[in-house]
């Protein structure tokens, strides 16, 4: 939680101040991951995505904001001197406290839970399993790539290239050295003909591919 939403919650008079102050008294009290300083680029995105931090229309605090984690927040509330923070340490104490009741009464039926989950989970994996053997391998003919997606199209191109038994043709204005790297995965007698009208390619790279794969070829 933002410091600024535990105001509210602790009922703090002077804002984040108390907050601040309250930590720093007792800042043996708050371990990394009890909370921790939002860096700016996590501030910008904040106000940009859910105008967050807002004080006013428009305002903002100068300071960046301090996110206390779950047990920051119940650490906070012992520490802090208002009316409301000692009721909710003592609703989270009493919370707390009717929890490990509950686990402990009903140990015996989380254990059985756990157990009828884990015969799920087998299940589930074997009928995955016969449905995989049952359904024929579906070929991917064609796929469109949409932008950011670029190694998700290059294991495409990888796997087809795996798969050529024959012959590959490839069809770019814009291939350059990584259609190389991909197809280093060539069966060994399985011949390339690259179609291109660019030089993105030099000659020094397709004699040094050739000179240890072969079967490469170049069409302008």
């Amino acid at each position: 939680m933002l410091d600024s939403d535990l105001v509210i919650l602790y009922g703090c008079k002077n804002g984040t101040k108390d907050i601040i102050k309250a930590v720093k008294r007792n800042i043996e009290k708050f371990p990394d991951d009890f909370y921790f300083q939002l860096i700016e680029e996590e501030v910008k995105f904040l106000r940009f995505h859910f105008r967050t931090l807002e004080l006013k229309q428009n305002q903002y605090s100068k300071y960046n904001p301090q996110v206390f984690t779950e047990e920051g927040v119940a650490m906070l509330a012992t520490v802090l001197r208002t009316e409301n923070a000692a009721s909710v340490s003592v609703k989270i104490l009493r919370t707390f406290v009717a929890m490990i009741k509950f686990i402990n009464e009903n140990k015996a039926i989380f254990r059985r839970l756990t157990t009828v989950e884990y015969e799920m989970i087998e299940c589930k994996d074997k009928i995955d399993e016969l449905f995989d053997r049952l359904e024929p391998k579906r070929v991917e003919k064609q796929k469109i790539f949409f932008n950011g997606k670029i190694y998700d199209s290059y294991s495409l191109i990888i796997e087809l290239i795996k798969k050529a038994n024959n012959r590959i043709i490839i069809i770019d204005n814009y291939i350059d050295k990584s259609i190389l790297d991909m197809l280093i995965y060539k069966k060994e007698n399985v011949s390339v003909d690259l179609v291109i009208s660019s030089h993105y390619l030099t000659k020094l790279d397709i004699n040094r591919f050739n000179q240890r794969y072969s079967n490469l070829k170049i069409k302008y």
